[in-house]
């Protein structure tokens, strides 16, 4: 009885572990579809300019992230050795 457990069990594992590697797997890309789209681009001539050393306009400045600062320990003090 115990040796068809262990069958069933291995057998298990093994199909979770095909079962795995196949759905990991990257797609197959065709080269055809590799190749970037080709982009229409213009060119420019590069200018020397005056430009103020500073510059001011309005708006608002907002944080991508944010964090909580705290003054106090959050945590327990096990101990202080002076």
């Amino acid at each position: 009885m115990r040796g068809i457990v262990v069958k069933a069990t291995a057998a298990v594992m093994m199909g979770a572990g095909v079962v795995t590697l196949v759905a990991c797997q990257s797609p197959a890309v065709k080269p055809a579809e590799q190749a970037a789209a080709s982009v229409a681009a213009s060119l420019g001539r590069v200018e020397l300019v005056d430009w103020p050393s500073s510059y001011e306009s309005g708006g608002v400045v907002r944080a991508r992230q944010v964090a909580v600062v705290s003054s106090r320990v959050v945590a327990p003090v096990v101990a202080v050795r002076v």
